[in-house]
C-alpha cells in the first residue's frame, strides 16, 4: 500500500527497485502504515475486476504506483492502448506519488503531467452519495470535462496498515457504525463504497483480521449489504515478506442499491498456494460451483446468505474436516463451559514506561529502591523454561510507584531523576499474582504456565484467575490440551510470519468441560496429568493421553482433533519461512514479475500482450 497504499516486496520496475530502502524510509513507512503491493497481487486484483477495457479504474491511495500498473497491463490486454486515459488517483505521500506518476507514465509512454494522480487524503474527500450516479467529478486536477460523473467502474486499494490506536478521533467519528477498534483500512473501505457506481468492482488486498476480529462484525455487515462478494483470497505464505501482517484479497460488486433483489453469486474462500500460477487457479477456481481443490489452490464455495456478520469469516478457509472439528467443539454434547465461566482473565501489567517501571535486582540495588515499592515479574513467555514460572533463572522487577504522601523515598526521588512521576497504568496497590499465565502472541507453543513462583506478569500475557482455586490443576491441564490448542489455532489472529494472536474475548469464549460438573475419578485423571505435563512437558506420550482424556470428556475424536490442530499449526508456520526456503522438499517462494526496463516494460501493455496477460478469462467469475 502507500501512505494510504501500496507495495512491499518485489515491484515491477525498470532495472532497479521502485522504492529504495534505508532508515528513513523505513521509518516513513512505519509512520503512515505503508506496505507496498507485489504486483503478483495487484494482477490478481486487476484481472479479476477489470472486464471492460473502457472501465474508469481509481485507486485512493497509489503508493508508487503498483495497482495502476496492473489496471493498465489488464486494460491494455483488453485492446485499450490508450489506458493510461482510464486510470486515477491520490496519494498522501509526496515521493511515493511521484515515483507512481514517473513508473505510470513510463510504461504509458507519455509525459508524467498526462497521468492523472494528485497527492491528497483520500478520507478527506467528500463523496458523491453512496450509491447516487449524480455524484461530480472531485476537484482533483484530472483534466475531465465540467459535470462528469465522480463514479469509478473499478476502485483498487490496498490502504494503510495503521494501527486503531494511532487515528485522529475525527477518523474514528467519520467512520459511523465501525467500532472504535477498526483499523484505518476499514475507514477506507466504507468511504471508497461512496466513490464506485452501481454495478462496479471493487478490489482491496488488506489485513485478515476484520475476518474474525470482533470489531470487524460493522464492516462485515456493511460488505453484506452493499456488495456482491466474489472472492475473497487468502494466501499460504505471507505476501508481504518484510511486514509483520496476514493479508487477504476481497472482490466485490457493488449492488444497484439496497433493494437489490437479484440472488447474489456464492462466495468464493480461495487458499492460494506459494509458487502457484494465481491467475490460472483463480480463473479456474471461478468456474467451479462447488468445494474443491486444484494445481495451487483450495475452494470453498458458500452462498452468500450463509454469511452472516456476527460469525468469523476466515472458517471458511479451513479443510472441511478441520472445520468440522471446530465445529464439534463448540456443539459438544456433553457438559461444557466457557473458560470466562470458569475464570477471570485480566491483561498483565502495563506501566506506560517499561524503562523506568521495570528494572532488574542490580539496578533496583544500585538505585536503593525500597523492597516495598518492588515486585518480581516475568515479562515474557521466552524467560519460562517448560510450564512453570519456577523456571525463570532471573525474575526482574517491577516498580510500584509510591504515594503522593511518600515523596521522601528513594523511589520517588529515582521517578524524578527519570523525570516521572508516577504511571497512569499501574494500580495503587499491587495485584495479586494469577495462578496461570498465557502468552497471547503465538508463535510455537501455545503454552498455558502454572506460576508456581507467584510472579507478577507484564503485558504480554493474560492472567488467568479461577473462580474456584480449587480448581487451578483441572483447568492447568485442561488449558493445554488439544481442545484448547485447537480453539485458539482457529480463532486467534494471524498477524503475518507465522504469528498468531489471541484477545481476551477469543480466550473467553475456549470451551472446556465444566470443572464443577466433572466426575470425581476424571477430575483426578487430570490433576494427575496435568502434573505430569508440568514436569515432562516435552514427553508426546503425556500429551496424548491428556488430549484423549479431554476429548473422551467432550464426546468428541482425539485424533480427529489433533490432526486438526496440526494442520491449522502447520499451515500458520510455513507463513513464517524466509522467501527462498523449501518445504518437504519443494519450493514455497512466490516470484514477482521480472523487472522489465524502459522499452520492455511498455510493450507488456501493448494489446499484443493479450496472449501473457489474459483477455477476460476470469470473466466466468461474474
Amino acid at each position: 500500500m502507500s501512505s494510504p497504499g501500496g507495495q512491499d516486496g518485489p515491484v515491477s520496475g525498470f532495472g532497479e527497485s521502485a522504492h529504495a530502502s534505508g532508515p528513513g524510509k523505513e521509518a516513513k513507512a512505519r509512520r503512515l502504515g505503508q506496505v507496498f503491493t507485489p504486483d503478483p497481487v495487484a494482477d490478481l486484483m486487476a484481472s479479476l475486476c477489470i472486464d471492460d477495457p473502457d472501465a474508469e479504474v481509481f485507486d485512493p491511495c497509489i503508493g508508487e504506483g503498483a495497482l495502476l500498473l496492473a489496471a493498465g497491463r489488464r486494460l491494455a490486454a483488453l485492446g485499450n492502448a490508450e489506458w493510461h486515459r482510464q486510470v486515477w488517483g491520490l496519494e498522501v505521500d509526496p515521493e511515493a506519488l511521484a515515483v507512481g506518476r514517473r513508473r505510470v507514465a513510463e510504461a504509458a509512454g507519455v509525459e508524467p503531467e498526462a497521468i492523472r494522480v494528485t497527492r491528497g487524503d483520500f478520507l478527506d474527500l467528500p463523496p458523491p452519495s453512496l450509491g447516487m450516479p449524480e455524484g461530480r467529478l472531485l476537484d482533483l486536477e484530472l483534466g475531465g470535462p465540467a459535470g462528469e460523473s465522480a463514479l469509478c467502474d473499478v476502485a483498487l486499494m490496498n490502504p494503510p496498515y495503521t494501527r486503531q490506536e494511532r487515528l485522529a478521533l475525527e477518523t474514528k467519528a467519520r467512520g459511523g457504525a465501525l467500532s472504535r477498534r477498526a483499523g484505518l483500512h476499514a475507514h477506507f473501505w466504507m468511504h471508497l463504497a461512496r466513490f464506485v457506481r452501481p454495478g462496479g468492482w471493487l478490489g482491496a488486498i488488506t489485513p485478515s483480521t476484520w475476518l474474525s476480529a470482533e470489531y470487524g462484525r460493522e464492516l462485515r455487515a456493511f460488505l453484506l449489504k452493499h456488495f456482491r462478494i466474489h472472492f475473497v483470497i487468502g494466501f499460504e505464505r505471507d505476501v508481504f515478506p518484510d511486514a509483520t501482517v496476514e493479508a487477504c484479497v476481497t472482490i466485490l460488486e457493488k449492488r444497484a442499491g439496497c433493494t437489490d433483489a437479484g440472488a447474489p453469486p456464492p462466495v468464493r474462500f480461495l487458499s492460494l498456494s506459494a509458487g502457484a500460477e494465481w491467475l490460472a487457479a483463480a480463473s479456474e477456481a471461478a468456474g467451479r460451483e462447488c468445494d474443491g481443490e486444484g494445481p495451487g489452490y483450495r475452494l470453498r464455495v458458500v452462498p452468500q446468505a450463509e454469511l452472516v456478520a456476527e460469525e468469523g469469516w476466515n472458517r471458511w478457509f479451513l479443510h472441511p474436516s478441520t472445520a468440522r472439528a471446530v465445529r464439534a467443539i463448540r456443539s459438544a454434547s456433553a457438559g461444557r463451559v466457557p473458560l470466562e465461566a470458569a475464570a477471570r482473565i485480566r491483561r498483565g501489567l502495563t506501566t506506560g514506561n517499561n524503562r523506568v517501571f521495570f528494572l532488574d535486582a542490580a539496578q533496583a540495588a544500585r538505585q536503593g529502591i525500597e523492597e516495598r515499592y518492588l515486585r518480581r515479574v516475568v515479562r515474557s513467555p521466552r524467560e519460562i523454561i517448560g510450564l512453570d514460572t519456577e523456571s525463570v533463572a532471573q525474575p526482574g522487577l517491577v516498580l510500584f510507584p509510591p504515594g503522593p504522601d511518600e515523596g521522601g523515598s528513594r523511589a520517588a526521588e529515582y521517578l524524578r531523576e527519570q523525570g516521572v512521576v508516577t504511571s497512569a497504568y499501574l494500580p495503587t496497590t499491587p495485584p495479586e499474582p494469577a495462578p496461570l499465565l498465557f502468552g497471547y502472541a503465538v508463535r510455537a507453543r501455545k503454552a498455558f504456565f502454572r506460576n508456581s513462583a507467584g510472579l507478577l506478569a507484564s503485558d504480554n500475557f493474560f492472567e488467568v484467575i479461577p473462580r474456584r482455586p480449587e480448581e487451578t490443576s483441572v483447568l492447568f491441564a485442561l488449558l493445554n490440551s488439544v481442545v484448547a490448542a485447537l480453539h485458539l489455532e482457529a480463532h486467534g489472529r494471524g498477524q503475518g510470519r507465522g504469528l498468531l494472536k489471541i484477545q481476551r474475548y477469543e480466550l473467553a469464549g475456549l470451551q472446556l468441560p465444566d470443572p464443577a460438573r466433572m466426575d470425581p475419578v476424571a477430575r483426578r485423571e487430570l490433576e494427575a496429568l496435568g502434573e505430569e505435563l508440568r514436569q515432562h512437558p516435552e514427553e508426546e506420550g503425556i500429551r496424548a493421553a491428556l488430549d484423549y482424556l479431554v476429548a473422551r470428556l467432550l464426546g468428541l475424536d482425539a485424533v480427529e482433533l489433533r490432526r486438526a490442530e496440526r494442520e491449522l499449526a502447520s499451515a500458520r508456520r510455513v507463513k513464517s519461512l524466509s522467501r527462498g526456503a523449501v518445504v518437504k522438499g519443494r519450493e514455497v517462494e512466490w516470484t514477482a514479475s521480472p523487472a522489465r526496463p524502459g522499452q520492455a516494460e511498455r510493450d507488456a501493455f501493448h494489446p499484443a500482450g493479450e496472449a501473457i496477460w489474459g483477455s477476460g478469462a476470469l470473466r466466468g467469475a461474474r
